[in-house]
């Protein structure tokens, strides 16, 4: 029986030298790249934001923008009908740093009448049941009416999707330390109304149900779930998830809006 290979993050966690490093520079480096569509062609029009520098791709997908030298800056990719990428770059002395970024199509939006509830379904199987009078807007404030709901899954699995996730594989753990993770399956909820991003209301939970990689043999059964904290740049852990063997789904409950993925801690050696 074929298993699928574990999926971890293609990044090292550096080990503490001790190292002061002496001053920062006050000199700048160039950050340029090219912004492309997961499966598709270059983007025109990606804000391109980090280190208190902006810009936005050319007709050719192309961008640049400097930051300080010896710094590491996380930079913001954002364009509307697609799904935010962040990407962690270290800026050098004296050496443009290239970086070429994946931005993944956001998933078509099914209305749902938020007074009554209910469940929305997407590709692959992706699906949010949520509860009457669920969700408040910017101000706090109960949401009654329709709303727009965007399931976007990202397969592991699929290099095109991988490459388009957002952040690190880097995780934080419910005790504070961090780990590369392993995932199962990712799935960004967004729900909407009128343009205007809304959030779980306080006390409110939806079931979410994640997607399993494609061509996954024995998936485990239960893996920790992790949100996505885009001020750390980093997934948090928040609770876990279970695996629906007639779905191939992961089952789990949330609190709020996000990016979730379901995944496994990695022992990684520093070197």
């Amino acid at each position: 029986m074929r298993r699928l290979m574990p999926i971890c993050a293609l990044f090292i966690l550096a080990c503490d030298d001790g190292g002061g490093g002496g001053g920062a520079s006050q000199e700048v480096t160039l950050v340029f790249g090219t912004v492309s569509e997961a499966g598709g062609g270059n983007l025109a029009g990606v804000s391109v934001t980090g280190g208190g520098a902006g810009a936005s791709t050319d007709g050719n997908g192309k961008y640049q923008l400097e930051a300080a030298a010896g710094s590491q800056v996380v930079l913001s990719f954002k364009m509307s009908g697609y799904l935010t990428a962040m990407r962690t770059v270290d800026v050098l002395e004296k050496m443009p740093v290239s970086l070429e970024v994946v931005l993944v199509p956001e998933a078509e939006p099914k209305p749902l009448d938020a007074e009554l509830g209910g469940s929305v379904s997407s590709m692959r199987g992706a699906r949010m049941t949520a509860p009457a009078g669920a969700f408040v807007g910017p101000d706090g404030m109960s949401i009654g009416g329709m709303v727009d709901v965007s399931l976007t899954p990202l397969d592991p699995s699929d290099p095109d999707e991988l490459s388009g996730v957002t952040g690190r594989f880097v995780g934080r753990m419910a005790g504070a330390e961090t780990t590369l993770l392993e995932s199962w399956g990712m799935l960004d909820v967004t729900v909407r109304q009128e343009g205007q991003t809304l959030q779980v209301a306080p006390g409110q939970a939806l079931e979410i149900e994640v997607p399993a990689p494609s061509g996954a043999t024995d998936p485990p059964e239960m893996v920790a779930l992790w949100s996505f904290d885009a001020e750390a740049n980093e997934w948090v852990q928040e609770g876990t998830a279970t695996y629906d063997p007639a779905s191939k789904t992961y089952k789990a409950s949330i609190g709020h809006m996000s990016p979730w993925n379901c995944d496994q801690p990695v022992d990684a050696t520093c070197i």
